[in-house]
């Protein structure tokens, strides 16, 4: 959502982004809701950025990404 990030993390008004992207204003202010810095699917988007790096190895200078398997034991 780029234009979330430009109200977001750059610090641009809304009503300069929605003209910017003929967008209305108030579309705008709910999509900052929904999926700004304190939205609550923000929220999960980081948690779920963070359990991939738990499970990232750096090799050589590149991330290997780790499968890992999980076998019930009865």
């Amino acid at each position: 959502m780029s234009a979330v990030k430009q109200v977001v993390d750059r610090g641009h008004s809304i009503a300069s982004v929605a003209t910017r992207l003929d967008i209305t204003t108030r579309s705008l202010y709910a999509w900052v809701k929904k999926y700004g810095s304190d939205s609550s699917a923000n929220k999960i988007q980081s948690d779920a950025q963070s359990e991939i790096r738990r499970f990232t190895l750096p090799v050589h200078g590149q991330y290997m990404l780790l499968t890992v398997i999980k076998i019930s034991v009865p």
